[in-house]
């Protein structure tokens, strides 16, 4: 989410913010704390290595988790970037809604980023997952808008940028059309967690399943040069692990009336083993909606095995699913395979050969 406020020119040009959503209920409920909180000194703080200081407002955190959340985040890819970046607050509630889980603050001076940015994190507890890969998120935008400004003279418009380009977004008529998951921001941001995040992302659950919100366009490693893009236009290099795993053939074997079945091969070339695989199939029961079911997966000698309830689908009257492997290694680099089905005529995708999402030219 961005929003855009003029001021006088020769002070800030423009200022703007963006959020990252999770896809879920649409409750809003307004808390007082974090919006009071500018106003209010943090319950703790803790300054790290480079400069940038967390601060809590989070009741019964210490200091030693501040400063873990602080290593967790220095572990994702940082170069001269940082210095714009002031600090990163920490609340434990959800002052925009439980579906907005963390923030950055952007501001323009002059046409270039102007110093003491930050980020603010939503909904931080000891029973909170999201909260290393949402901070990476939102340094991804930090770090994108810091590099495309400096390097190509971007300050908002991503699809003017060579990124663009090489992501193919131009490509896509969804791309900005008010869905967050076709924002070309934050898709850039999902590249960066996936490309120059934290390896230790792959501890998280949820990653494993979604290393990206939009699951209709192919994961980051799956680009043609985008990793590439990202160490020249940085001067970065990124994890120590630059090489994704290789897919193994994902097949729709069985058909019947209680269930799809599927199966795999197990991958043995990837230098971050063991491998992390991951079932999903995504539906949109509605044009606003996302759906996802999380599939169990079974080992029988070098063979992976996975179903999805064909009643549950017909209960939730799915009609068409996407159905997604996932493959991630220790590094936290992922591919993935998909099947389309049309559950009106499931039989007609036996052992099709799958490909990634298609990659428009």
């Amino acid at each position: 989410m961005i929003h855009l406020n003029k001021k006088s020119r020769t002070l800030v040009i423009t200022l703007f913010l963006v959020c990252i959503t999770l896809l879920g209920g649409n409750h809003f409920a307004v808390s007082a704390s974090a919006l009071q909180a500018n106003f209010e000194a943090p319950l703790l703080t803790y300054k790290g290595t480079h400069g940038v200081e967390i601060r809590s407002y989070v009741p019964g955190y210490d200091l030693d988790k501040l400063k873990e959340i602080y290593d967790e985040f220095a572990k994702n890819t940082i170069g001269e970037e940082i210095a714009y970046l002031s600090h990163i607050n920490l609340y434990p509630d959800y002052p925009r809604g439980t579906n907005t889980v963390g923030m950055w603050h952007g501001e323009w001076f002059r046409d270039q980023i102007a110093p003491g940015r930050y980020i603010d994190l939503f909904g931080v507890g000891d029973d909170n997952p999201y909260v290393l890969n949402t901070l990476s998120h939102e340094y991804g935008h930090h770090f994108l808008y810091y590099y495309l400004n400096k390097k190509e003279g971007i300050s908002n418009n991503y699809l003017d940028s060579e990124y663009a380009k090489i992501r193919n977004l131009n490509h896509y008529t969804e791309i900005d059309n008010g869905d967050h998951c076709w924002s070309a921001v934050e898709i850039a941001a999902e590249d960066y967690v996936q490309l120059f995040g934290s390896p230790n992302l792959t501890r998280i659950r949820s990653y494993q399943y979604t290393p990206q919100e939009n699951a209709h366009l192919p994961l980051a490693w799956e680009v043609p040069g985008l990793y590439d893009y990202f160490v020249n236009l940085s001067g970065l290099k990124g994890k120590e692990d630059r090489d994704a795993p290789s897919m193994p053939l994902l097949q729709l074997t069985e058909v019947t009336s209680e269930g799809l079945f599927f199966q795999w091969d197990e991958a043995t070339d990837d230098s971050r083993e063991p491998l992390i695989y991951s079932m999903v199939g995504v539906t949109h029961p509605t044009e606003d909606s996302t759906v996802k079911y999380l599939m169990s997966i079974t080992k029988e000698n070098n063979c992976y095995k996975s179903s999805l309830s064909r009643r549950q689908l017909r209960e939730d009257r799915i009609e068409d699913i996407l159905v997604k492997l996932i493959v991630m290694d220790q590094s936290g680099n992922a591919v993935s395979n998909n099947i389309q089905i049309d559950l009106s005529r499931p039989e007609d995708y036996f052992f099709l050969m799958p490909s990634p999402v298609l990659y428009l030219k």
